[in-house]
């Protein structure tokens, strides 16, 4: 499955690009491979449905469920969406900042991404593998730096 939207003809294709629905189901899904794994299940991989807006065999072009746009009324010009450049930076993160933990966490305190990265820095506070949010601090400065948590706006030439 994936995230459907309706074709909103009316939409340029800049706000057709804005999906944060999308990379809010990504980051869920991805938790939840997460937790699979911690549980010992034999994860193989993780893909996106579906890579480019399609021809649905129910719905025809009125839905959307793609992470790069695909602009039918221009010659069929595709950009991608936001959830797709989300993606790119979560792909090349640095594999040594623990995303995982911070799923985790996040989970643990019932909290959003966002709300995470609001969190001052408080030494006193240990995280569930004993590490301060020194350390966490300093791995979501690098994450907000890269911008895996705020999608960047979708580049239109």
């Amino acid at each position: 499955t994936g995230v459907s939207e309706k074709n909103d003809f009316k939409l340029t294709a800049k706000e057709a690009c804005i999906d944060y629905t999308r990379i809010k189901y990504h980051q869920d899904h991805l938790a939840n491979i997460r937790r699979a794994m911690l549980n010992k299940l034999n994860v193989k991989g993780y893909f996106v449905w579906s890579w480019c807006d399609n021809f649905e065999w129910k719905e025809g072009y009125t839905a959307r469920f793609g992470i790069a746009y695909i602009d039918y009324m221009n010659n069929q010009t595709r950009y991608p969406k936001n959830s797709a450049l989300w993606f790119v930076k979560f792909i090349k993160a640095p594999k040594l900042i623990q995303l995982c933990g911070i799923l985790d966490e996040t989970e643990r305190r019932g909290i959003t991404f966002d709300q995470l990265l609001t969190i001052p820095e408080q030494d006193e506070c240990v995280y569930n593998d004993g590490k301060s949010t020194t350390c966490v601090a300093f791995n979501l400065s690098i994450y907000k730096a890269t911008g895996v948590f705020a999608p960047s706006p979708v580049q239109f030439k």
